[in-house]
């Protein structure tokens, strides 16, 4: 695997990465949100 091979996977995988901390946060913010509606 050649050095720029690399950083285009480790660039793909922060990106992917990155996206799923955004999703899980976003989530989370909407799953409280609806459990304080329901409370």
């Amino acid at each position: 695997m050649s050095t720029y091979q690399f950083h285009l996977v480790k660039n793909l995988f922060l990106f992917i990465w990155f996206h799923l901390m955004i999703c899980s946060n976003f989530f989370a913010v909407i799953l409280q949100g609806e459990f304080q509606y329901l409370l």
